[in-house]
């Protein structure tokens, strides 16, 4: 009895589903590629978006009642902010580390400003600035849409959350002597982004 072997057309038929087993397969891993590289892109942006916070909490609960002087020479207050400002906080803060034991204060003057669509971070050397001081700048988060903040003085309630007080939208540009030293009951900050809408925060300062 001879032996039969593959037709043409079997062959064909072989390789043609071959083909598509290939191709589902490499569909099904290029999801699963994806899905990771997706799932890998949030983590990160969730952990920036963390890192934001904690870097602002951290420079917030080490807010001091401590004005400063410009490069003017002009009273500045010990903390300053709102919409209408190119940074929408500006503050003294203390807790400043000197390893090194440097012959400085450990206070900085610290400000957040909206720009570019991007949150930046800056830092003086010097609490009271000179015309040679210079700050240090770092973006801190990007891709934010929009941001807003407001100052919880205490005062007879404007809006029940809890903490009692009046909610304002700037602080610090009355400029009045006996406003220099003064520091919010809170403040509240809203971070718009594309990618995971509004986010807010209050945090109570000492």
């Amino acid at each position: 009895m001879s032996e039969r072997g593959f037709t043409l057309i079997e062959v064909l038929i072989a390789l043609f589903i071959s083909a598509i087993v290939a191709i589902m397969a490499y569909r099904g891993l290029d999801s699963a590629v994806q899905q990771r590289q997706s799932l890998q892109a949030a983590a990160e942006r969730s952990n920036q978006i963390l890192q934001f916070w904690t870097l602002l909490e951290r420079d917030l609960t080490q807010i001091a009642p401590r004005p400063i002087k410009d490069a003017y020479e002009q009273r500045q207050p010990a903390l300053r902010g709102g919409l209408v400002l190119d940074d929408f906080l500006a503050f003294t803060r203390a807790g400043w580390n000197n390893p090194a034991g440097q012959q400085r204060s450990n206070m900085q003057r610290v400000s957040y400003a909206f720009q570019d669509d991007t949150i930046v971070r800056a830092m003086w050397r010097d609490v009271d600035a000179t015309a040679q001081s210079e700050p240090q700048s770092l973006v801190v988060l990007r891709d934010v849409e929009d941001i807003s903040v407001m100052f919880l003085n205490a005062a007879p309630n404007a809006r029940d959350d809890g903490l009692g007080g009046e909610w304002l939208v700037e602080w610090g540009l009355q400029g009045s002597e006996n406003d220099m030293t003064a520091i919010p009951q809170a403040i509240e900050v809203v971070v718009n982004t594309n990618d995971f809408g509004e986010v807010r925060r209050i945090f109570e300062l000492a």
